[in-house]
């Protein structure tokens, strides 16, 4: 019983480490460009957008 109780307190205790690790490793995340720019995939920066 202490052994099973001890596993789930590791378990509850390491959960957030291990769901924040998962998303280090995506390549795609929200980008939010102020007006007049747009986001280039390329530079993974925001970018002025290009004037007509």
């Amino acid at each position: 019983m202490k052994t099973r109780m001890a596993l789930i307190i590791l378990a509850a205790a390491l959960a957030p480490t291990l769901a924040s690790a998962q998303c280090i490793h995506s390549e795609q995340q929200a980008a939010t460009c102020k007006p007049g720019t747009s986001w280039d995939a390329q530079t993974a920066t925001c970018v002025a957008d290009p004037t007509t």
